[in-house]
């Protein structure tokens, strides 16, 4: 494997399309054409059709409103993590349940979503992100890195990563929410 982490910045939709069109589900896998909106839209629900939640993501991504990192191998994009300032979510920031006082630009750095192509899976790469997630929120001047690992552990899409990768790489647990846990590390 030749693993690259890259910043999506403006202009990489097509890379990120690329990702989640080809690489990301399985054929008819309920999560295809998800393009990660959740966490940037409240009414993320009322956009079914998938020309309009591809236009929606794009114009995130060109904004510069939907960051993260995108995973390659070669120039293959095999996964992908949403991760950013936590103002900028507008479900996160926006929800009661998330809230915390010291949240403010440039305090708090999330990671919200994170998916691995089948065949990528259980190889470390889940981990390899985060740590690039926390040394660049690190770098940038972050106070903290939150994450919201699902309560039941059992459920079957943990794309809010796991409470083991979040406990390996130094959080603890913040707050405990109906579903979800708030993992926090002090950077």
């Amino acid at each position: 494997m030749d693993i690259s982490i890259m910043p999506l910045t403006p202009g990489m939709a097509g890379e990120f399309f690329r990702y989640f069109e080809e690489s990301a589900f399985m054929p008819g896998d309920p999560r295809a054409n998800c393009y990660c909106l959740e966490s940037h839209m409240a009414d993320e629900a009322s956009y079914k059709e998938v020309f309009d939640r591809r236009m929606l993501a794009k114009n995130l991504i060109d904004s510069g409103r939907m960051t993260g990192y995108l995973l390659f191998d070669g120039d293959l994009p095999m996964g992908w993590c949403n991760a950013g300032d936590k103002c900028s979510y507008e479900t996160v920031y926006g929800d009661e349940r998330f809230y915390s006082t010291d949240c403010a630009p440039g305090q708090i750095s999330i990671m919200y979503c994170m998916d691995i192509a089948e065949g990528y899976k259980c190889r470390g790469l889940g981990t390899m992100v985060l740590e690039r997630f926390l040394n660049d929120a690190r770098s940038r001047g972050y106070i903290y890195a939150e994450g919201y690992p699902f309560t039941n552990g059992g459920y079957p899409w943990q794309y809010h990563g796991t409470v083991g990768q979040y406990e390996r790489l130094g959080f603890s647990l913040f707050a405990e929410r109906p579903g979800f846990y708030i993992y926090r590390k002090e950077l």
